[in-house]
């Protein structure tokens, strides 16, 4: 097997920090259709976004018209340049240069000062952000949904229901956390038998059903309610108690 180049090793140490340190607001991808729609159409309730996704912050850095350098600089040169902008930005930011438009910019709350990010881990963000788009791919390989969605849907129309898909993953504690704690509970599984039709889908298996890998944020578990048409209607991502989610089920059933 050929050994890994720095720059793969700088860009996995880069992801390790972006993982450690920013991921906690900063979800890593989400097209941009997707985002405009969550501000735009839904006020930011549809993600419930706390800052950009760092997809975004690549493009605004790397080729906006506000860049950070430009594709014919040296490459050394442009990480630098790219490096010294992460540390005046993340110690000093300032709302006006958020990644976003107006609109998602008014959502966010103001940054704050980040004091706990080492020289060395600057230079592996700034790889990061330089090799984003040519080393971070979705994964190709997973098999189609598994899930008979013509049947699905056939079954929600002539039962009258809408539908639950829940993104779970094999080693997702708080997936076996509710799954013990709310799903498994006897007035929970009455609401869901009554008024859904209930999908488990293990996203380190297949993809999605219903197109939903287009909005999937990598988070699980995720709860996406859809109408009888595959449409939709609101997508929980994270764990909820039992009330929470009793409110949801309620909220969202087919009236």
């Amino acid at each position: 097997m050929a050994a890994k180049s720095n720059i793969w090793i700088k860009f996995e140490k880069g992801r390790e920090v972006f993982l450690s340190k920013c991921v906690s607001c900063h979800i890593e991808n989400i097209p941009l259709a997707v985002v405009m729609d969550n501000f735009r159409n839904h006020q930011n309730k549809l993600l419930n976004l706390k800052a950009p996704p760092f997809n975004r912050i690549e493009y605004k850095i790397l080729r906006s018209n506000k860049s950070i350098g430009s594709a014919q600089d040296d490459t050394d040169m442009r990480d630098y340049a790219i490096e010294d902008y992460l540390k005046y930005y993340l110690t000093n930011p300032k709302h006006s240069i958020s990644s976003l438009s107006k609109i998602s910019k008014r959502s966010f709350v103001p940054k704050e000062p980040r004091n706990d990010i080492s020289d060395e881990e600057y230079s592996y963000l700034s790889t990061f952000i330089l090799e984003f788009q040519k080393n971070h791919k979705e994964n190709l390989n997973k098999d189609k949904s598994n899930i008979n969605e013509e049947q699905i849907l056939k079954g929600a129309k002539n039962l009258n229901k809408y539908i639950i898909v829940e993104a779970t993953s094999k080693d997702c504690y708080y997936c076996k956390k509710m799954k013990k704690e709310v799903l498994s509970k006897d007035d929970v599984q009455d609401i869901m038998g009554k008024d859904y039709i209930y999908i488990e889908a293990n996203v380190d298996k297949t993809k999605l059903p219903f197109d939903l890998e287009k909005i999937f944020l990598k988070i699980t578990p995720t709860f996406f309610f859809l109408d009888e048409n595959a449409k939709v209607i609101k997508m929980y991502p994270g764990s909820w108690n039992k009330k929470d989610f009793l409110n949801m089920l309620e909220e969202h059933k087919k009236k």
